[in-house]
């Protein structure tokens, strides 16, 4: 079906305003891109030093080189174990002892740090979110987070290293989410400094 396709491959206009280099922090420029109902299904994003990042069924990919041995493993755990049946854990613990209620998701830009199977960011979806990006370094993007997000189109999908996020410094007027995540990069210090300097 069309609709599904686009909501599901696609990169949003939106997610334009916010990704950035994620080695300077300059802008990119959209290169080659091909549309399909507004939305951005494939081209490229050259930054002003040369540096060119394709787009790929609508995932921006910020991943030069093969998974590690590390990543590849997560990337099947979650395309193997749908972690979607613990909401009721997650409402229980996360949300409740951080956020109070799932009220705080609400009209909220998220960014999903580290997002795995794309659970997470379906129930901020679920629970109003304004948009959510999610960032993940696995092949996990390219399976089970397709189908967990199926239906919405106020999300985007980066391929990328959580260490060096590319998202403009201080441009997220919102949430900045890792949950249990931040100690499998290779320097916890590191991605805490580069996910805190998103946030505005």
């Amino acid at each position: 079906m069309l609709l599904e396709y686009l909501l599901n491959e696609a990169m949003t206009p939106f997610l334009l305003t916010l990704i950035a280099d994620p080695q300077t922090k300059t802008p990119l420029k959209l290169k080659n891109a091909v549309y399909d109902g507004g939305l951005i299904v494939s081209g490229s994003l050259v930054a002003e030093n040369g540096n060119e990042y394709p787009i790929v069924n609508g995932i921006p990919l910020f991943v030069k080189n093969k998974d590690s041995a590390s990543v590849e493993s997560f990337g099947d755990e979650w395309n193997f174990f749908n972690f979607i049946d613990f909401k009721v854990q997650w409402l229980n613990h996360t949300v409740k002892n951080t956020f109070g209620s799932t009220d705080y998701f609400k009209d909220k830009i998220i960014v999903d740090a580290g997002g795995g199977s794309g659970c997470q960011t379906k129930w901020f979806l679920e629970s109003g979110a304004k948009h959510v990006i999610l960032l993940e370094l696995s092949h996990s993007v390219n399976d089970v987070v397709k189908k967990n997000l199926a239906g919405f189109s106020n999300v985007d999908v980066v391929q990328c290293s959580i260490d060096q996020p590319p998202i403009f410094n201080a441009s997220i007027e919102g949430i900045v989410y890792c949950h249990n995540v931040i100690q499998h990069t290779p320097s916890v210090e590191k991605t805490a400094a580069a996910l805190w300097g998103t946030v505005a």
